[in-house]
């Protein structure tokens, strides 16, 4: 019993070490991306909205 005690918790610490650089690299992406969309949204040429409206209106022109 000792030793499958060991044997899960040597596991779970391994698991655990390689999944810190993943989880890092997961936030780091997510606060990168995150900060381009709030950097967007305060350029009117770039915002999301501007950009519905604009495809939305050339949907309306060119496919009805």
């Amino acid at each position: 019993m000792k030793k499958i005690s060991l044997l899960l918790m040597v596991l779970a610490a391994s698991v655990v070490l390689t999944g810190c650089e993943t989880l890092k690299g997961t936030v780091t992406g997510a606060a990168d991306g995150l900060s381009k969309d709030v950097q967007n949204l305060s350029n009117p040429d770039r915002n999301g909205w501007n950009a519905a409206k604009k495809a939305d209106a050339w949907m309306q022109q060119n496919l009805w």
